[in-house]
Parts: C-alpha cells; sequence; structure tokens
C-alpha cells in the first residue's frame, strides 16, 4: 500500500506543479469576455460619433447664428447709412430755407422801409403841391381883382425910355416867375404821380415778400420736423 503511494506521490507532485505553474501564468481571456470588451469599444465610438455629430450641428447652428446676426449688422448699417445721408440732406436742405427765409425777411423789411419812405416823401409833395396851387391861385386872384395884366398895354404905357427899361425887366420877372410856378406845380405833379405808382408797386411787392415769407417759414417748419424724425430714428437704430 505505501508502495503504490510512493509510486503515485510523484504524479501527484508533478499535477500539483503544474497547477502552480498554471496559477502564477496571465488567464488568457475568454470569448465571451472579448466580445464583450468589442460591444463596449463599438458602443464608445458610436458614442463620440453621435457627440461628434452634435457639437457638428451645434457649430452649423452657431455659424448660422452668427450669419444671421452678422445680416442684421448689415441691415442695420445699410438703414444707418440711409438715415445719416438722409439727415445730412435735410441739414443741407434746411440751410438752404433758413437762408431763403433770411432773405425773405430782409426783403420785406426793405420793402417796408421803403414804402415808409415813399410815403413821407408822398406827403411832403403833397403839401408842396398844395402850397404851390395856392400860390398860383393867390396869383390869378390879385391879377384879376386888379383887373389883369396885359404885357403890351404895359409896355405902352410907359412915358420914358427909363421907365419902359424897368416895366420890361418887371414884366420878364413876373412872366419868369408865373412859369416857374406852373412848371414847379407841373413837376410836383409829376412826382406825386410818381409816387403813387410806386407806392402802388411796393404794396405788390410786399404782398409777394409776405406770401414768400410765409412759404418759407412753412418749409423750415416742415423741414425741422422731418430732421426730427430721422434723428429719432437713427438714434433708435444705434440702441
Amino acid at each position: 500500500m505505501f508502495r503504490s503511494v510512493r509510486t503515485r506521490l510523484p504524479h501527484v507532485l508533478a499535477v500539483l506543479v503544474a497547477a502552480c505553474l498554471l496559477l502564477q501564468t496571465p488567464a488568457v481571456a475568454a470569448p465571451e469576455t472579448l466580445q464583450g470588451k468589442r460591444q463596449e469599444a463599438e458602443r464608445r465610438r458610436e458614442q463620440v460619433a453621435d457627440e461628434l455629430e452634435s457639437a457638428r450641428s451645434n457649430l452649423a447652428e452657431t455659424k448660422q447664428a452668427q450669419q444671421a446676426t452678422l445680416q442684421r449688422l448689415r441691415t442695420i448699417d445699410s438703414k444707418r447709412a440711409v438715415l445719416e445721408a438722409e439727415l445730412q440732406r435735410l441739414d443741407a436742405e434746411l440751410d438752404r430755407a433758413e437762408a431763403r427765409l433770411a432773405e425773405a425777411e430782409q426783403a420785406l423789411r426793405r420793402t417796408e422801409a421803403e414804402i415808409t419812405r415813399n410815403t413821407d416823401e408822398l406827403a411832403q409833395t403833397t403839401r408842396d403841391l398844395e402850397l404851390g396851387r395856392e400860390r398860383l391861385r393867390q396869383r390869378v386872384q390879385a391879377t384879376f381883382m386888379h383887373g389883369g395884366v396885359s404885357y403890351p398895354q404895359a409896355v405902352l404905357d410907359v412915358e420914358a425910355a427909363n421907365d419902359l427899361g424897368v416895366s420890361m425887366q418887371y414884366l420878364r420877372s413876373m412872366a419868369s416867375s408865373d412859369e416857374e410856378q406852373v412848371e414847379q406845380i407841373a413837376s410836383l405833379e409829376r412826382q406825386y404821380e410818381a409816387t403813387i405808382s410806386r407806392l402802388d408797386e411796393l404794396e405788390r411787392v410786399q404782398a409777394d415778400a409776405k406770401a414768400e415769407r410765409a412759404q418759407q417759414r412753412d418749409k423750415v417748419a416742415g423741414l425741422v420736423a422731418q430732421r426730427q424724425e430721422v434723428a429719432a430714428g437713427l438714434a433708435a437704430q444705434a440702441n
């Protein structure tokens, strides 16, 4: 019996040594374990692919949003440029309208000053004309009351040469005075009529100047309102 045990002992030892060696040797993965790892790797790959696709989609959306923002900015810049150009145009037109308004007001002031001057001149001419007519009336009345003056008869009535010379000089002086007085009255009448005509013309000019001033005032007011509206739009674009 002991002999049988001794006979089998080397075999048992060999088996134990082999078992120890097997325990110390790294285990080889089973086919099922490799398949699981492959599935896990595939799952991770698909997950990474999904994440990459999501990132690409987000990037495309971001680019689209950026392009939309850029387009809005371009639109805003374009509108701002249009509004700024319109504002510059209105400023230039407003300057011209204000200059025309100032010219219209200045023209109206000149016309009114000329009307005042011509009115004063007409009043003076009227007084001079009335005075001249009154003097001529008195001269005619005096002549009529004294039987009139006959220049030939006055010459024939003189008795001496000296008297003739004095008489002739007196008659010439009277005739010249009468002619001057008549001419002065005629000149005053012409001046009176010319002043009346000038005043009529100035009144028409005054009416036109007032209409032009009113028109320019309305235009300036309209341009100011337009400018305020454009400026408000430009401020809104800036915000």
